[in-house]
């Protein structure tokens, strides 16, 4: 369903992508995958960044690449908010209980006691 909506122009799309390294345990019988997802499958088009990282499927969003890939994209997209305009707020005054505007304090309700 994501696949076949289209984007808003709005909208980046950034792909991680985990591959087993071929040293790995794994990585003899996982072949081009992250051990779950094949990268024939994880690759996206149409993306403003992929990057492959040697990790598998549990692990992918550990590695330290991954880590360092998710700040940049944030710190990219914080960048690009700066320079939308800002518009002034208008700050509500604090809500006020009735009980302490007449100057009693707000306490529990009592429970009735059963004869």
């Amino acid at each position: 369903m994501l696949l076949a909506a289209r984007p808003g122009p709005w909208v980046s799309y950034h792909n991680i992508i985990g591959q087993v390294p071929e040293k790995a345990f794994l990585g003899h019988v996982s072949g081009e995958s992250d051990g779950i997802v094949s990268l024939a499958s994880a690759h996206l088009t149409d993306v403003d960044t992929e990057i492959v990282v040697p990790a598998d499927h549990m692990n992918v969003h550990r590695h330290p690449q991954t880590i360092l890939e998710v700040r940049r994209v944030l710190l990219e997209h914080l960048q690009s908010l700066r320079s939308y305009p800002v518009y002034p707020v208008r700050r509500l005054p604090p809500v006020r209980s009735a009980s302490r505007e007449a100057g009693g304090q707000v306490t529990a309700p009592r429970r009735q006691s059963r004869s």
